[in-house]
C-alpha cells in the first residue's frame, strides 16, 4: 500500500511540475512588449479604446477595436491552406476567438479578453491558437501611446 501511494505521489508531483513548466513557457511568449507601429490605423467610427495585434502567416496586423456598439468579425485564413481559419469577434472593449477550424478548440475556450480583465487572465492580454500559429493580443490606447513615446 505504501509503495502505491509513493508512486501516485510521484506521478502527481510530475504532472504538477509539467503544468507549471507549460504556463511559464507560454508566459514567455505572451508577456513581451509590443512592437508598436509608428502609425496606428484609424478606426472607422471614431477613437477606439484599444487595438489588437493579430499575428499569423508570418505577419502582424494592428486592428482598432470598433468604437460603436456593433461587433466586428475578422477571419484569419492560412495562406498555404484556405481550410485553416480563425474568426475573431472584436467588441468595443475587447475580443474573443469566436471560432476556429482547429481540432482542440483551446483558443475558443480561452474566453473573452477585455481591457478590464486582461491583467487577471492566465495568458494576460492574449489568445493563442497553437495548431494554427495564431496569436492575438489586446492593447489599450495608453499602452500603445507609451510604446510610441519610448520608441522615439
Amino acid at each position: 500500500m505504501k509503495k502505491w501511494l509513493r508512486n501516485r505521489n510521484v506521478l502527481l508531483l510530475a504532472g504538477l511540475l509539467a503544468v507549471i513548466a507549460l504556463v511559464l513557457i507560454a508566459s514567455m511568449f505572451v508577456i513581451s512588449a509590443p512592437d508598436a507601429p509608428s502609425q496606428l490605423p484609424e478606426a472607422a467610427d471614431g477613437a477606439p479604446l484599444g487595438y489588437i495585434r493579430a499575428q499569423a502567416n508570418g505577419e502582424s496586423k494592428w486592428i482598432p477595436l470598433p468604437a460603436g456598439e456593433e461587433d466586428l468579425l475578422i477571419t484569419i485564413t492560412r495562406q498555404d491552406d484556405p481550410g485553416i481559419t480563425n474568426t475573431l469577434r472584436l467588441k468595443k472593449n475587447g475580443f474573443l476567438m469566436d471560432s476556429s477550424t482547429c481540432a482542440n478548440q483551446d483558443c475558443v475556450m480561452q474566453g473573452e479578453v477585455t481591457l478590464e480583465n486582461k491583467d487577471q487572465r492566465v495568458l494576460r492580454n492574449a489568445v493563442l491558437c497553437l495548431p494554427h500559429d495564431v496569436i492575438v493580443e489586446l492593447y489599450s490606447m495608453e499602452e500603445l501611446i507609451q510604446g510610441l513615446e519610448q520608441g522615439q
